[in-house]
């Protein structure tokens, strides 16, 4: 029996608005992505100091929170305390890592994720890239717990 799914275009609207000095300095970009067919969206409530994986990508093996890293087009972590920072975790096979803290009411958008992330001390300071998949994000909640948005919108091939 094939696949009853049917896919879609995701929209993604990022907008400043700001008057200075009685100037419209507001900008506004668009970015749509088509063929969606999977969106995960999630609030989880993050310990605070201890790194929680909330989710994961793997060439083949896929299930639960562990997405296919080709299929992965687009993922928005947002932080929903009004008061404490939440600590991101971002890694690859490598295993490169980088961290990121989300202050309160601030998300992270980040897309594909296959061969697009490198964060080697090495080829930072030498100027050059080797792209690795993004495999893993974890969080932790800084100093305290911290609730947070997770949105992920995957292609189905």
């Amino acid at each position: 029996m094939g696949s009853s799914l049917t896919t879609a275009t995701l929209t993604v609207t990022t907008t400043e608005a700001i008057t200075l000095n009685t100037v419209d300095r507001g900008s506004s970009a668009v970015k749509a992505i088509s063929g969606i067919g999977n969106i995960h969206h999630t609030y989880l409530t993050i310990p605070a100091d201890t790194e929680t994986i909330i989710y994961e990508t793997h060439g083949s093996t896929i299930k639960g929170s562990t997405f296919d890293r080709d299929f992965v087009k687009y993922v928005r972590m947002t932080n929903k305390d009004g008061v404490t920072g939440l600590n991101l975790l971002i890694s690859n096979g490598n295993p490169d890592c980088a961290w990121y803290v989300l202050g309160p009411g601030e998300s992270l958008l980040l897309w594909d994720h296959a061969s697009s992330f490198d964060a080697a001390a090495a080829d930072i300071a030498e100027g050059a890239m080797a792209l690795a998949d993004i495999e893993k994000v974890e969080a932790s909640g800084e100093g305290a717990v911290v609730d947070m948005e997770l949105y992920i919108a995957c292609s189905v091939a």
